[in-house]
């Protein structure tokens, strides 16, 4: 009798806990949009890193990056993104975009890139709402943390080469 108490208590558990797993729901790694495929995250730190336009762009669509996964026109091959900027005085639209056919473009996103009054250099990068949706804009994170028990480099040099 006490063998089937103890198999019926465990038969039960084990009921409980396959409706409690069916019950999680996973948040959704995508938007479930075309975008999905180029993480605007690893665009906007690639570009950072760039000394030149002409340098992000070719990095941005090397297979070794592993950063660039669009197929907009459906052919199964990763498009190609070029890369545009659009000078307007201290402001650099830098488009990202995608021949769809010799006449047309697709932006998929773009660098609002400028140098303020303080000579601070401000980046946004948004995307393309059809690809990302309505409003996905992302920026640098621009905090300087103390407590990170690192020392700053007093002799860095690096900067930005768009805006000087």
């Amino acid at each position: 009798m006490k063998k089937i108490a103890v198999f019926i208590f465990v038969w039960i558990l084990n009921l409980i806990s396959i409706q409690t797993f069916a019950q999680v729901k996973q948040a959704p790694d995508s938007l479930g949009l075309p975008g999905d495929n180029l993480n605007l995250y690893a665009v906007l730190k690639l570009f950072q890193e760039s000394e030149t336009l002409e340098g992000f762009e070719k990095n941005l669509n090397a297979e070794s990056s592993k950063i660039n996964n669009l197929d907009l026109n459906g052919d199964n091959k990763i498009d190609y993104i070029r890369v545009v900027d659009n000078v307007d005085g201290k402001v650099h639209n830098i488009v990202l975009q995608v021949p769809m056919s010799e006449k047309e473009n697709q932006d998929v996103a773009v660098f609002i890139v400028e140098r303020n009054d303080k000579d601070e250099v401000i980046i946004q990068l948004i995307g393309d709402e059809d690809l990302y949706g309505k409003d996905y804009i992302v920026e640098p994170n621009y905090s300087k943390s103390v407590d990170n028990n690192e020392t700053p480099n007093p002799g860095y040099t690096k900067h930005h080469p768009l805006l000087l």
